[in-house]
């Protein structure tokens, strides 16, 4: 819980500096300075592998009229222009700053035109809510009046592209969860994706090697973010940085 409470509290100030000056859109990829050795994996490792675009995903032929990735274009929120707000179809709501989202829930009622939503910045209420276009969105809050309008955005990814030359351990490939509800994911091409239990994720690009996890993300600013993670790992057991974390299926994946 310490290590998620840091890191949640370095998201909203990042999220916080974003609403009152904006970030910078360009972007810089840092890569560990060592030069490494690119391992490619087969057999069995190969059968863990799975699409992590899967996750956070929408699905636009269910008839939801939210469902897709969306920016504030106008209004309330409008200075949070490296914010994208994605809607599942369903329930599932995330905000996403570079690679790096928060989970939440939303609910929709197209008989009022009622839409409910709480994502900490820039969408956070209840709204009525009327349809210029297919992709573009006004929502009105319904207690402050204020409006809102969301433009939908005609591809997004925030699926890092891996580092060149990353060295992968076989060992770690797969999924893992802690006891507490934390999972990573490790895939043979560089990705690692870390759900911090369901209430925050962040996909990285990755290096593993002797013992080090070296994995680099970013929240919408000018550079990116290293971090390293220390690890040992069995068959079916896996510590970073001192915390345990067991192999578990894809399906459990949030």
């Amino acid at each position: 819980m310490k290590k998620f409470k840091a890191i949640f509290a370095v998201v909203l100030a990042a999220m916080c500096v974003c609403m009152f000056a904006g970030c910078d859109k360009s972007e810089s990829i840092n890569e560990p300075t060592e030069s490494t050795e690119h391992i490619e994996v087969t057999g069995e490792a190969e059968n863990k592998d799975f699409d992590l675009k899967s996750l956070h995903s929408f699905d636009l032929k269910n008839g939801n009229e939210f469902a897709g990735a969306w920016k504030i274009t106008a209004g309330t929120g409008s200075k949070l222009d490296n914010f994208v707000y994605i809607f599942d179809g369903k329930s599932s709501a995330n905000l996403v700053v570079g690679t790096t989202g928060y989970c939440g829930k939303y609910a929709l009622d197209k008989t009022e035109k009622t839409f409910t939503c709480q994502l900490m910045f820039g969408i956070n209420g209840q709204y009525t809510y009327e349809k210029n276009s297919d992709d573009e969105i006004v929502l009105t809050n319904i207690e402050s009046k204020e409006t809102t309008t969301l433009s939908r955005i005609a591809s997004f990814d925030m699926v890092p592209i891996p580092m060149q030359n990353a060295k992968i351990d076989n060992a770690i490939l797969g999924a893992w969860k802690s006891e507490n509800g934390e999972y990573y994911y490790f895939d043979k091409s560089g990705i690692m994706y870390q759900n911090q239990y369901g209430t925050m994720f962040t996909y990285y690009k990755y290096s593993a090697k002797d013992g080090t996890i070296t994995a680099v993300s970013n929240m919408g600013e000018a550079e990116d973010q290293t971090e390293t993670f220390e690890y040992t790992v069995t068959d079916e057991e896996l510590i970073i940085d001192g915390y345990e974390y067991i192999k578990t299926s894809t399906d459990d994946l949030i």
